[in-house]
């Protein structure tokens, strides 16, 4: 298929008219191969991106959002995997002989279809092959990434483990953790309340299947204590560091009020963005909700021009607890600082979690960043959490963690599966999986022990 026919072919699936296609002038570096553009005539926008190897295989194609027209129609399973199946059959002719459905996956309200490779002896899957498309749920074809064609290495193991023996082991590195969180949409069966349960935390996401070294992760959350300042300051512009800034504009929208603060604000007037994601070096945003309370700060530290010492990451921690405390004055009892903030770029960043009764809450951390030269709030977000929705937790759970365990294990079995373990490398694991369950297992009641799941959204089913 030469390039003109790729193209007049892909544009069969693009919901416009009048189209043309041009080499790409700033190409992604995500994106593999050659990119090319296809764009409308009339408008001169893009309406599309694909990218083919130097073979001319198609690699990537992408329709932009705004050009997909939105329906309430959903296709059946079956209809929508026929509608990649005939995309692959003329796109990718060899891997529609060769490649067998590995997974439908239902993602908000898009799915994914993905045929990979299997390997000859064991019938497995082979992870990152083949071709995995993402579909409207009315059936347009909205991204398609081909894998490239590569050598595979596949080691079978001389000598393996039961998977009774690798699900010991998995479940040895299971450690459940007691927090309070919300069940909301993200789980299968869900009310949106607050409950006390018990995180399940894989440490070994797979066991090796010739019953190798297993890696384990480590805990990633590490606290570390927090004070109080002596005396916290009641000015939030002097806390922010908004000396020498002007209000430009102020705009009220969607329950919330977006404040444009500028040094040279007769300068830069017309620069005026409320967009509270856009960064500008000259402008500094505050955004309030409609009780009046900070929910976000959006600017930019710039080094000095001239040689200039930073402040100590002792002093940028006392600025970060001014705001804190001005928010929130038993922050303290409320929160818990955890580590990993570091040093980036040009400031020095500090994370919170919520907690009640020294235990965790699952809810947007509070991040605080404090510029190394100015000393200013240069990024702040956070999602108030009003304590009304979690007090009525009971915090002492009526389980063990050893009965969660067991209740886990009950439903827990383990299978055979390909991981790839670098470019083209593949191993052979156990993972685990639920046979008998609609998803995975996230979340148990610590009180109750109702069992929460998330969708399975492993890539082989």
């Amino acid at each position: 298929m030469t390039l003109n026919q790729l193209f007049q072919s892909l544009i069969s699936y693009i919901p416009a008219t009048n189209m043309n296609m041009r080499k790409a002038y700033q190409p992604d570096k995500i994106i593999s191969g050659v990119q090319y553009d296809i764009f409308s005539n009339t408008t001169n926008k893009n309406v599309a991106v694909f990218s083919v190897d130097n073979q001319g295989k198609l690699l990537y194609f992408s329709v932009e959002d705004e050009v997909l027209k939105r329906s309430n129609y959903t296709l059946k399973r079956d209809e929508l995997i026929e509608k990649a199946s005939h995309f692959v059959k003329t796109f990718y002719p060899e891997m529609y002989k060769n490649c067998k459905l590995a997974s439908f996956l239902k993602l908000g309200n898009a799915y994914t279809v993905h045929f990979a490779y299997q390997d000859e002896q064991l019938h497995l899957f082979l992870p990152e092959t083949g071709v995995t498309l993402f579909l409207t749920k009315s059936g347009k074809i909205s991204t398609i990434i081909s894998f490239h064609d590569k050598n595979t290495n596949i080691h079978y193991p001389d000598v393996m483990i039961s998977a009774e023996a690798a699900k010991k082991q998995y479940l040895h590195h299971l450690e459940p953790e007691l927090l309070i969180a919300p069940m909301d949409t993200y789980y299968i069966n869900n009310n949106g309340k607050f409950r006390l349960v018990y995180s399940i935390i894989e440490r070994a996401f797979y066991i090796p299947a010739d019953g190798g070294e297993i890696y384990v992760q480590k805990d990633a959350i590490k606290q570390i204590p927090f004070h109080k300042p002596e005396k916290v300051k009641t000015n939030l512009h002097d806390i922010i560091g908004l000396k020498g800034y002007k209000l430009m504009k102020k705009k009220q929208a969607k329950n919330k009020r977006i404040e444009v603060w500028s040094t040279l604000p007769n300068v830069i007037q017309n620069k005026t963005d409320f967009d509270m994601e856009e960064i500008d070096p000259c402008l500094m945003k505050l955004c309030f909700d409609k009780q009046d309370r900070l929910l976000q700060i959006t600017s930019e530290e710039l080094p000095p021009k001239d040689i200039s010492k930073p402040i100590g990451v002792d002093q940028a921690e006392e600025i970060a607890y001014q705001l804190l405390f001005y928010l929130y004055p038993e922050a303290h009892k409320q929160l818990i600082r955890i580590d990993g903030e570091g040093e980036i770029e040009d400031v020095y960043c500090f994370d919170f979690r919520w907690q009640y009764n020294s235990i965790r809450i699952l809810h947007d951390i509070i991040s605080i960043d404090v510029g190394k030269y100015s000393g200013r709030i240069c990024s702040f977000d956070h999602q108030p959490l009003c304590k009304q929705r979690y007090e009525h937790v009971h915090t002492t759970p009526t389980l063990s963690k050893q009965t969660v365990k067991q209740i886990y294990a009950d439903d827990v079995q383990m299978e055979l599966r390909w991981f790839q373990d670098g470019e083209s490398d593949y191993k052979l694991v156990y993972a685990p999986t639920f046979p008998k369950l609609a998803g995975v297992i996230r979340m148990i009641d610590a009180h109750t022990a109702q069992i929460f799941q998330t969708e399975k959204t492993e890539l082989f089913c």
